[in-house]
């Protein structure tokens, strides 16, 4: 996925995907797929993936990743799910038009950014989401920085280390 840069896309929002549910929208098996092709080898190892039980979200996201190559498993699983819980928490609450994604790695760190053009208000504090993302970069002795002003969207930063 490195260098990838992927157009913004929207997507009807609609119920929950499952294997036994029959989709009137053809295209979600190619969904499906894509998500299977760029998710973590470990997150794929339970009976469904982290997502397959969430809406898709109607916000527009722009996604680019910069990393020079494969990351350690480790990061590479925080990263996707700072990721998800980052982007479910866009479409529950943050009535956000828009989305952006961005993955860098500057010398001997990974950057992950997920930033939105919504309501904000977002609080690591009381939000267990936040929480969990928080918990999950600062094992891996990673910094996660929240700028949330009401009225302005939200802005997501995680740095973690990783050797050059």
């Amino acid at each position: 996925c490195s260098g990838a840069t992927f157009p913004a896309t929207r997507v009807p929002r609609t119920g929950s995907i499952g294997p036994s549910v029959r989709s009137p929208f053809p295209w979600r098996s190619s969904v499906r797929s894509h998500e299977a092709s760029i998710q973590p080898s470990s997150a794929r190892t339970g009976s469904q993936s982290p997502s397959s039980s969430s809406p898709l979200s109607p916000v527009r996201v722009r996604l680019a990743v910069e990393t020079g190559g494969r990351l350690p498993e480790a990061l590479e699983v925080a990263a996707y799910y700072l990721v998800c819980e980052s982007l479910a928490n866009v479409g529950k609450y943050a009535q956000a038009a828009s989305a952006t994604v961005e993955v860098s790695r500057a010398s001997s760190q990974v950057i992950i950014e997920v930033t939105d053009d919504g309501i904000g208000g977002a609080d690591e504090e009381r939000g267990g989401g936040l929480r969990g993302i928080a918990d999950r970069v600062e094992a891996l002795d990673g910094r996660l920085q929240v700028w949330s002003p009401v009225g302005g969207g939200t802005r997501i930063r995680a740095e973690i280390p990783c050797a050059p």
